[in-house]
């Protein structure tokens, strides 16, 4: 257990000289007022020019819990100060196994997790050139025809077509997925020593949730042990706080531990967020396909989603 500040990555880069500029931050240990030398110790990653700090990456706190306010969370522009603060609580996180109790909550979070992407990636494949070409030339060929109707409905209908695979691909994923694995989760995650199921958890708004989740699978690969990453899934409350790769960093240490040669996992082009993590963790994308091994592959190739093979050495 520890104790996790939901706002635990923040990044702050002032884009003038340091001398131009003051930022003020309430802490259980600082006044309000500009940062001096005597708060380095506050911060982590922090880069001082001139006695002022320059940049500024407040990681874990050591603290009990309380109400604090803190700067709030995002790049500062050119000539902007701050002068809003975000009052947070610092929450107890816990990593636990994965118990029976929490089967209806993790196939609600898994559920919701991925029928996100389905908007995505719809407006990712009608707005790439290509696609945006196809409408243009639907909307033009019903024109010529002589109907300003046949302009609408040409375009209208290839943008139903690309919206309906984007629902097929996620919404099917995730039937299948509710069918096989996900029924029977202690069955097939936890029924062996190597593989492993994870809960992350947490006190908001009074009660304890499920904020996140993250499995792995052993896989033999001749004579080296595999551990393949699934199922990492972290709620829209706590995204871009450093959950996620505090969640791939226990199944790192669990397959390390293990003594397993690599991890591997595979995600998707609409997924950049999660791509981005596994490549700061050290994931190398090594190739792509288009095969989901549950929708025809024609319809993963009309919505333009690519599937990612990601690997990392241990």
């Amino acid at each position: 257990m520890s104790l996790f500040c939901p706002y635990d990555v923040m990044f702050f880069k002032l884009m003038t000289p340091p001398r131009t500029q003051h930022f003020k931050v309430t802490h259980p240990w600082i006044k309000h007022g500009p940062l001096t030398h005597y708060d380095r110790e506050s911060f982590t990653g922090a880069e001082w020019r001139n006695g002022r700090i320059r940049r500024v990456r407040l990681l874990y706190f050591d603290l009990h819990s309380l109400r604090v306010t803190n700067l709030c969370r995002r790049h500062v522009s050119f000539r902007t100060d701050i002068h809003q603060f975000h009052p947070f609580l610092i929450m107890q996180l816990l990593i636990r196994q994965y118990q029976q109790k929490d089967k209806d909550t993790v196939r609600t979070l898994f559920s919701d997790g991925i029928r996100e992407h389905i908007h995505p990636c719809f407006q990712n494949a009608m707005t790439s050139p290509s696609y945006m070409i196809i409408t243009l030339t639907l909307c033009v060929v019903g024109y010529l025809l002589g109907s300003v109707f046949l302009a609408v409905l040409f375009p209208a209908a290839w943008a139903t077509l690309i919206y309906c695979c984007s629902y097929k691909l996620f919404d099917g994923y995730v039937q299948e997925k509710l069918r096989t694995d996900m029924q029977d989760i202690i069955g097939n995650y936890l029924s062996r020593p190597d593989d492993c199921f994870w809960v992350a958890e947490a006190e908001l708004d009074g009660r304890t949730q499920i904020l996140g989740t993250v499995a792995v699978i052993t896989k033999q690969n001749g004579k080296e042990k595999v551990g393949e990453l699934f199922r990492m899934i972290i709620s829209p409350k706590c995204r871009r706080m450093g959950l996620g790769n505090k969640m791939t960093q226990t199944v790192i240490n669990f397959c390390k531990d293990r003594g397993f040669s690599k991890v591997v996992l595979e995600t998707t082009s609409t997924q950049m967020p999660a791509v981005a993590l596994y490549k700061k963790m050290g994931f190398k994308l090594k190739f792509s396909h288009i095969n989901t091994h549950v929708v025809a592959s024609w319809i993963t190739l009309l919505t333009k989603v690519s599937i990612f093979h990601m690997e990392k050495l241990l």
